[in-house]
């Protein structure tokens, strides 16, 4: 579910009471969520830096003492996932979080959009976040935001004297921290400053993120993105036409030369596919690798392992597949996500069979995805909700978690009261594995809806 918005909102961080001590906050948020903090955390809370602003997009901190409230004012109850926690914000709703993994530990630092609820590793540190925040202007992806920045995101000139980047730069290790300044401060530009990032280990899956969108969205195919008027012109739907700008050989040949021009046989799809092996080797559990491998694929004729790509990809959450970025959200009328939407159209093209998917996914979860869109939002809860019911039952107390976290965040559930039983649920889950940190995180998101929405 893309589309909710809370009620009561966060647009900027609160600022910090003044009679507050700043003491030894990590122990309080320690305490307080159950979690280990890594050093990087400890010395951001407990030195202050949370009380300076930065120059980046992201540049306002969080002060502890709004995090260990009961109802902390950045979580977005409902369309934040759950084992999220706020950390940097840019002012316009959206956040660097803290992505909680089993029994305390961080996960990685993600990038979460207030507007659809889409979330995106910018690093196994915040130190990296930071750095990846610094740099992203200059990447070779086409620099697009899901929604317009608050205020001008840092110019080169200022990146020396940013108190967050500078401190994020001393969080790196010694035999690296001069490399990383020296690229982030540098002069470089486009493919070579990915390269040098990923060579430096910052942010390797959101680098890679705008590599792919550049290979694949050539700068006169944005122009045309951003034409409203263009499908009317050319007489079809606006969902067609994203066909087109996803893929450009799916436009009529007659099409492609004068609405394209120049722009024709600039989609890097082999190149794309490439990266995007590396995406799904570190990260497998984000979507949007395992879609633009599938549909590579696909294109070129390797059925077979293009539906062994889509359903690795299929019960990833949608929140990762970064469908407006890359254009795949063309196939929504017809699946939920976009590997659904493919396996089913190579299945009624008799290019792949059930049988021969049998293995890889259940039939009843790809009838739910591909569900009409009023009601496939239910059915996939339902689905995963089920399944949680009966690894419960047989005492798989991990597998039943993760049932019921998709239960919310596979899909999006369709109202708001479904995600409040499933908080319930995944605290009293958490609690039976003996997951302090996520039964205490989960509880806080719920307490938040109960707080704001009286749900």
């Amino acid at each position: 579910m893309k589309t909710f918005s809370p009620t009561k909102s966060t647009l900027s961080s609160p600022k910090q009471p003044s009679h507050v001590s700043a003491e030894a906050w990590s122990t309080r948020i320690a305490e307080r969520y159950h979690v280990r903090l890594t050093a990087e955390l400890v010395d951001w809370f407990d030195n202050g830096l949370w009380q300076l602003e930065g120059f980046g997009e992201y540049r306002e901190p969080i002060p502890p003492a709004d995090l260990i409230e009961k109802f902390p004012e950045a979580i977005w109850p409902g369309l934040m996932p759950p084992d999220f926690l706020p950390v940097l914000g840019n002012m316009a709703g959206d956040w660097l979080c803290m992505r909680l993994g089993p029994h305390g530990k961080i996960a990685e630092i993600v990038q979460w959009y207030h507007g659809g609820g889409d979330w995106l590793p910018w690093g196994n540190s915040l130190a990296e976040a930071i750095a990846f925040d610094a740099a992203s202007q200059r990447l070779p992806g086409p620099s697009r935001r899901h929604a317009i920045p608050a205020e001008p995101t840092r110019g080169a000139d200022a990146a020396g004297d940013d108190p967050l980047l500078n401190w994020a730069i001393h969080q790196f290790p010694a035999a690296i921290a001069s490399q990383v300044r020296r690229v982030i401060g540098g002069d470089l530009q486009g493919e070579e400053l990915a390269k040098e990032l990923i060579r430096s280990n910052v942010a390797e899956i959101a680098v890679q993120s705008e590599w792919v969108q550049r290979l694949l969205a050539d700068p006169e195919l944005l122009k045309l993105d951003s034409d409203r008027d263009a499908p009317e012109r050319w007489g079809v739907s606006r969902n067609v036409f994203n066909q087109w700008l996803f893929d450009i050989e799916r436009a009529p040949e007659s099409v492609r030369s004068s609405l394209l021009g120049t722009a024709a046989n600039k989609q890097h799809w082999r190149a794309a596919a490439e990266h995007c092996r590396r995406v799904v080797e570190i990260a497998p559990h984000l979507a949007w690798g395992w879609d633009i491998l599938g549909y590579e694929a696909e294109r070129s004729g390797r059925y077979a392992e293009a539906a062994k790509f889509f359903a690795s990809g299929l019960s990833r959450s949608v929140f990762t597949d970064q469908s407006i970025r890359l254009r795949t959200h063309w196939t929504a009328p017809l699946a939920g996500k976009f590997s659904a939407a493919r396996l089913r159209a190579m299945i009624e093209a008799g290019q792949v069979t059930k049988s021969e998917l049998t293995a890889q996914i259940d039939d009843s979860y790809l009838d739910a995805l591909c569900a009409g869109e009023d009601e496939r939002q239910e059915l996939v809860t339902e689905y995963w909700l089920g399944r949680s019911d009966r690894s419960s039952l047989a005492g798989n107390f991990s597998a039943a978690f993760d049932e019921a976290y998709a239960a919310g965040w596979d899909l999006g559930a369709a109202t708001l009261p479904a995600y409040g039983s499933v908080l319930d649920r995944l605290v009293e889950l958490a609690k039976d594995m003996g997951d302090e940190a996520r039964a205490e995180l989960a509880r806080t998101h719920r307490h938040c809806l109960r707080d704001r929405l009286g749900i």
